[in-house]
């Protein structure tokens, strides 16, 4: 095979090589942040991919500014509309089925990712290819003060498996998986409001083999997301979710988990009780 390098901008796009990749977002009223995302993908070392958006039926600017970088990737990027606001779980699903690529790169748009991301999370899948859900380490970094937080997970298929039903070992915006993996176990679950992406790792853990790659390279906002309320709404989904698969696969000491989920509520519980 001859392979043609254009550069398009200074990056390296290998124009008949089959694209293997497409990138998801699923976008609702983020344009705060929605150039920042746009532009981690612009500076990527690796450009071998497509782009999936959709407009979660979104009131503020958000689809001029994709509209704007749709000019920029051009035939690469696709942006589908919803009429209504279906939710992240229903509209990841909506993308899922239009998308044919072997794999799926997941990210938020109030995230954003180092330049050596995919470069690196394909590089492995190349030289690994029984490796069908990869993520990597990554930052918080808090919207209000800046701090940042470096969050290091769990590396081997062993030790993410065995630590999994304790805690998600994945960040959203970090994963490349198969996309016949996920087809295969029903994509998302459309019952599940919050954490989709931790009752889908737990869905997959039995077929799945997993890795994270230690690097740093994701960064994430933090500190403006969801209210007291849906946070409770979150952690009592977690927990119906959690216990179920404790059961299924016998992981009893995932009850520890459970625990620490009550003890979180009770506490926030009080909190919001005691405000004024």
């Amino acid at each position: 095979m001859i392979l043609i390098l254009l550069s398009v901008n200074g990056r390296i796009i290998l124009k008949n090589m089959e694209i293997k990749l497409t990138v998801l977002l699923s976008v609702y009223n983020d344009e705060l942040t929605l150039d920042h995302c746009f532009k981690s993908l612009k500076n990527q070392t690796f450009q071998n991919f497509n782009i999936f958006c959709i407009n979660d039926a979104s009131t503020d600017s958000s689809l001029v500014i994709m509209k704007k970088w749709k000019k920029y990737f051009g035939q690469r990027m696709n942006i589908v509309s919803n009429n209504l606001n279906l939710g992240l779980t229903k509209s990841l699903n909506k993308g899922l089925s239009a998308i044919e690529t072997a794999f799926i790169a997941r990210l938020d748009a109030d995230d954003w990712w180092s330049e050596l991301k995919l470069e690196k999370q394909m590089k492995f899948i190349e030289n690994n290819q029984t490796y069908n859900i990869i993520g990597c380490n990554y930052v918080n970094i808090n919207h209000f003060d800046k701090t940042k937080k470096f969050i290091t997970l769990k590396e081997t298929n062993r030790e993410i498996k065995d630590n999994l039903i304790m805690r998600n070992q994945f960040a959203h915006s970090c994963v490349i998986f198969s996309t016949d993996l996920i087809k295969k176990i029903g994509n998302y679950n459309e019952t599940i409001k919050y954490a989709q992406d931790y009752e889908l790792w737990l869905r997959a853990m039995p077929i799945a083999k997993f890795y994270n790659l230690q690097d740093f390279l994701c960064e994430r906002k933090t500190g403006i997301g969801i209210s007291a309320e849906k946070q409770y709404e979150q952690m009592k989904q977690v927990i119906k979710f959690k216990i179920q698969y404790i059961h299924k696969y016998g992981l009893y000491f995932g009850y520890l988990s459970i625990i620490e989920l009550f003890l979180m509520m009770i506490l926030s519980n009080f909190k919001n009780s005691n405000k004024i």
